[in-house]
């Protein structure tokens, strides 16, 4: 009998430390894998965007799912995610792919294109928060295969109430992270599964073990019974 209450305490542990962080982990990113088949409402190319007829949705290249964000030349999306609670942390992910190719620098020399992605904090009436949170250029990632970018321990600032998700290629102009790379032609790129997760606090694990040192005396007497 005591074997059989330590599995089921045990079993009881474990349910509740596979539970609890998924809960917390919720993606607050809307349409996150491109899986409805289009952009709208959640993603947009408006401004701060660029050139919305350089943009699909297409099931030829999926990280995951049935299709990804092709970006086949200049062009930017972005979406304002909302949930966001100030002096809470967050991770970041997203994941893309870029072709070979490229155009050169000045020096001759290959540069592959300006594919970039990048996160700022803003208020509820969507006013930006400081600068950047991170902006990206993920040009030096290996070509013709899936990578990730992923960020975390994000804290979000005092005020801060949303958070915008910008990403997209710039090709008619010079890379504003690295001006020494030249201007960028003909681009073709694949982005899919964005994520942006509030991280759980330690107060969550504590108050799930007080929860638990709670019920294992009723499962006990339970169990004699």
């Amino acid at each position: 009998m005591k074997q059989f209450t330590r599995w089921v305490l045990a079993a009881v542990v474990a349910g509740a430390m596979f539970i609890v962080p998924r809960v917390s982990a919720q993606n607050l990113v809307q349409n996150p894998g491109f899986e409805t088949g289009n952009f709208g409402p959640s993603w947009s190319q408006a401004s701060p965007g660029w050139n919305p007829g350089n943009w699909a949705i297409t099931p030829a290249n999926p990280h995951s799912g049935l299709g990804s964000a092709q970006n086949f030349f200049d062009g930017g999306t972005f979406q304002v995610v909302g949930g966001i609670v100030a002096g809470q942390t967050y991770n970041f992910s997203a994941f893309h792919w870029l072709d070979s190719g490229g155009d050169l620098n000045p020096n001759g020399t290959a540069n592959g294109w300006g594919s970039f992605v990048q996160m700022r904090w803003l208020t509820s009436t969507g006013g930006l928060l400081g600068a950047n949170v991170f902006d990206t250029d993920v040009d030096g990632m290996a070509r013709d295969q899936w990578n990730q970018t992923a960020v975390n321990g994000l804290l979000a600032p005092v005020n801060a109430a949303q958070a915008r998700i910008l990403f997209g290629t710039f090709t008619t102009a010079l890379n504003p992270l690295d001006p020494t790379q030249g201007v960028h032609e003909v681009a073709q790129s694949y982005w899919d599964d964005f994520s942006l997760v509030l991280i759980p606090e330690p107060g969550t694990y504590g108050m799930l073990a007080l929860g638990l040192g709670m019920m294992i005396p009723v499962i006990r007497r339970r169990i004699k019974a």
